[in-house]
């Protein structure tokens, strides 16, 4: 039994090492400008059913960046559900 628990833990511990990793070369992408690159991967970590305020935060800056308003207002208005961060509202008036 121990031996099946410490297998399920690694397996749950390089999933979320995987997520955040992804998590991290998005960020990465999004500061090299290349905003349709984040947006991709962004959408690969939600696709596994992980979601965060965070990610749809920054998909909601990769839109305005991209000039497609209505993804970054959808995804600011996201990100508002999961934490009312005072920087999302803000981003969000801006768009």
């Amino acid at each position: 039994m121990k031996r099946l628990a410490l297998i399920l833990f690694a397996i749950f511990s390089i999933n979320i090492y995987a997520d955040e990793s992804l998590f991290n070369k998005a960020n990465e992408l999004y500061s090299q400008e290349r905003y349709s690159d984040a947006i991709l991967l962004y959408d690969s970590i939600m696709s596994i059913g992980l979601e965060s305020s965070e990610i749809y935060y920054n998909l909601g800056n990769c839109y305005y960046k991209n000039q497609n308003w209505a993804n970054a207002i959808w995804h600011y208005e996201k990100s508002l559900q999961l934490d009312e961060n005072e920087t999302t509202k803000q981003n969000l008036e801006l768009v």
